[in-house]
């Protein structure tokens, strides 16, 4: 068994033995021994870093949809606890695990909660002109009426949330505190998402999820053919002219028909708030791709020693595609969506562990373009702007040829990807974007053919020689 340098088995499959040891660890050597020697090095603590070991475990291992953040703060609490009984006379416990396990009944037993989130959407979309539902995995994000956003508002208001530490009260104590100017049904749209966990956190991160799958969607639809623009004077991307539906001002959460909290998300909203038109729009744009239901990972036993290929499925990254280019779409800053349209091409291409030129190479040949010099220029020049960017963090000045020239490889390898999913497979796909010349291939597989054929029929002769 391979053990860490810690004392444990970090490959064990066993969520309970791995929690087990780790507590035991931090029992031992922070609890009971909090001597200077188990800081490895200056600024960091021993128990840090067995407290995040101990969080993943909890957060990964066990099935129990709770977030990373509740999660620490759940286990700094218990430890803290646990300190406390040790440090008492006539306190303290025998086994360490028990005593943990004490404080996190959810464990071993299912203690998950229902929670329902309104979010409120600064788009005035057109009768039908976007769907009245979404869904990513097993997320489901549904349009909800305005009759039901005022119900849950006033419920909101008058009743006192479960959590307030660092959340305001009240959805009119927050709106009276930012520009937002009220939340009326004329300027905004209401959504609604459900789904259990073990707290708000997580149910937070499953609604992002599928959210930033959405408004990446929608940013797509609405800027498919617009050319990105600069505002000089403050190396800014332009918005004006283009429809930019960002994040909404708040969620407001409600835990089994209870007010829980009201989260700030973005107050940077200022009027006009855009409209979705003209109708058809996004179905027109979005009709070639295909439901993402389908995520996680794929079966491709070409491909699956490939360390230079991410193994999920053609839904998985193309819903993590309209994330990121929705991300590249709503941004002012050059320098992030630079990165972001290039973190879409490795999304769209499958791409990992690879030179920084693999997912332009990968995305070109995805989407038929014949190399020229010119065009190889202009390639080994933006991969060497990134290059610049990641490793030495300096500024390289991207231009709005360099994003123009990202966000178009990005729609059409996007909308190449979804077309070809329903004609082709995922093995076929990635045999095509991952082969320099296929007719050169085929003929050279063909010679091997005929090669394997001539010293088959040889063995075949001589298989009754004795």
């Amino acid at each position: 068994m391979n053990k860490s340098a810690i004392g444990f088995d970090p490959e064990d499959p066993d969520p309970n033995s791995k929690l087990a040891d780790i507590v035991k660890m931090i029992d031992n050597q922070v609890i009971c021994d909090s001597s200077e020697e188990q800081h490895p090095f200056l600024g960091v603590k021993r128990q840090d870093i067995l407290i995040n070991i101990l969080v993943e475990t909890i957060a990964e291992d066990f099935d129990l949809e709770i977030s990373h953040e509740y999660a620490e703060d759940r286990v700094r609490k218990t430890l803290a606890d646990m300190s406390s009984q040790i440090e008492s006379p006539g306190e303290g416990y025998e086994d360490p695990v028990s005593r943990f396990r004490i404080d996190w009944p959810e464990l071993s037993e299912e203690n998950n909660k229902r929670f329902s989130v309104f979010i409120p959407l600064p788009l005035r979309p057109k009768p039908k002109s976007i769907p009245d539902r979404m869904q990513y995995g097993e997320n489901l994000l549904c349009r909800a009426t305005p009759d039901d956003w005022r119900k849950y508002f006033e419920l909101a208001n008058e009743s006192t949330p479960t959590q307030t530490r660092g959340y305001p009260n009240s959805p009119e104590e927050f709106i009276q505190g930012s520009n937002l100017n009220g939340i009326s049904p004329g300027r905004y749209t209401f959504w609604k998402f459900e789904s259990t966990g073990n707290d708000a956190d997580f149910v937070i991160h499953e609604l992002e999820s599928i959210l930033d799958v959405f408004l990446g969607k929608i940013n797509y639809a609405t800027n498919e053919y617009h050319q990105l623009e600069f505002d000089s004077t403050g190396n800014r991307i332009k918005r004006a002219g283009r429809t930019i539906i960002e994040y909404p001002p708040m969620y407001m959460m409600f835990q089994d028909g209870a007010f829980h909290r009201l989260q700030p998300k973005n107050t940077d909203i200022f009027s006009p708030i855009p409209s979705i038109q003209p109708v058809g729009q996004y179905d027109t744009a979005l009709d070639s791709f295909p439901e993402l239901v389908n995520l996680g990972d794929a079966e491709d036993p070409i491909f699956a020693e490939d360390k230079t290929i991410l193994n999920k499925s053609i839904e998985n990254q193309l819903g993590a595609s309209f994330r990121t280019i929705g991300q590249a779409l709503t941004t002012r800053d050059p320098e992030t969506a630079f990165l972001s349209l290039y973190r879409t091409l490795e999304h769209v291409t499958f791409t990992r562990n690879a030179q920084s030129i693999t997912p332009l190479e990968r995305a070109l040949r995805l989407v038929d373009a014949n190399g020229d010099q010119y065009l190889d220029l202009v390639v080994k020049s933006i991969k060497n702007r990134r290059n610049t960017l990641v490793h030495e963090g300096t500024d390289v000045g991207i231009t709005v040829g360099d994003l123009n020239f990202l966000k178009g490889l990005c729609i059409t390898s996007m909308r190449t990807l979804g077309q070809v999913a329903d004609e082709y497979s995922r093995e076929e796909i990635l045999t095509y974007i991952t082969t320099e010349d296929v007719d050169s291939k085929i003929q050279d597989l063909e010679t091997e053919i005929e090669d394997l054929e001539e010293e088959l029929e040889c063995y075949e002769c001589i298989s009754d020689w004795r």
